[in-house]
């Protein structure tokens, strides 16, 4: 007869393959992420004007999609860059925010909307973040094959 410690171990062992959830969430965001890349790279006009945008957006499109097949079949370069793409998307989102804060003076409408965005970026991006790069449910789901 097994105790209750070696049948929790069972568990855990056996649930070691399942995906996280913050890889999960990572997994939907960059795809919605990568769609919006895709869409918006034929609605640019491949001219001498917009040729660098084109590239920079098709090129983004291409980085994205490989970190989402790369979640998906669990590589390391697809967290990796998963990271990168979510600390850009990050810091970006709060400077852009504090600089509309900074703007707003004494509407306090705009203020509310304002800190709202922020804190829902902050969760959206931020907290699958962070447990891409520190949690430790993801660090064993990349190592563990």
């Amino acid at each position: 007869m097994e105790d209750s410690s070696t049948v929790s171990m069972n568990q855990d062992t056996s649930r070691s393959g399942s995906r996280p959830g913050a890889v999960w969430v990572a997994i939907i965001v960059l795809s919605c992420f990568a769609l919006v890349f895709w869409i918006s790279v034929p609605s640019y006009d491949w001219d001498s004007a917009h040729l660098n945008v084109s590239l920079l957006m098709a090129i983004l499109g291409v980085l994205i999609t490989v970190s989402v097949f790369g979640l998906i079949r669990r590589k390391s370069y697809g967290r990796w860059i998963a990271i990168a793409f979510f600390s850009v998307m990050f810091i970006k989102f709060i400077l852009i925010s504090v600089t509309n804060i900074q703007g707003y003076g004494h509407s306090l409408l705009g203020l509310q909307r304002e800190i709202l965005a922020a804190v829902f970026a902050g969760y959206l991006i931020g907290m699958p973040l962070y447990s891409l790069a520190f949690g430790k449910k993801c660090k064993a789901y990349f190592i563990s094959m």
